[in-house]
């Protein structure tokens, strides 16, 4: 297993404060996210696509649909999660979009994820160690 497949299966499992849970989503949705009038998250990792799955039941309500396919060289599964319900509301809460115009990142995410990295970073310096 690579050092990305087991940090981001290590952070996935992680708990979170529902601040940190809602700075991750909007990361998530900006760097793997295609919107349109619905909000496609194209994820390569099970364990991260359960986590994503799991942030927009919890915080939202909202149930993905998911659709697994295999990826174009055949190794390895890609999980895509749908969401087409409340749409505009979940991008606004995200701070994704404003009044239909999309938004910079806040620096109050950038800042929280770099407080959620520090808090772990002893956890991830055993895997360091590994490689």
């Amino acid at each position: 297993m690579s050092f990305t497949m087991v940090v981001k299966d290590e952070a996935s499992k992680i708990e979170t404060t529902r601040l940190e849970d809602i700075s991750e989503l909007s990361a998530i949705i900006r760097i793997a996210g295609n919107i349109n009038n619905n909000i496609n998250v194209t994820i390569e990792n099970n364990a991260v696509a359960r986590r994503v799955f799991k942030l927009f039941k919890e915080i939202y309500g909202i149930t993905p649909s998911i659709t697994v396919r295999n990826k174009k060289l055949g190794k390895g599964l890609t999980y895509i999660l749908n969401i087409n319900t409340m749409v505009k509301d979940v991008l606004e809460d995200l701070s994704i979009i404003d009044n239909n115009k999309y938004l910079s990142i806040p620096i109050i995410i950038v800042l929280v994820i770099i407080v959620f990295l520090l808090r772990r970073k002893k956890k991830w310096k055993k895997h360091l160690k590994l490689y």
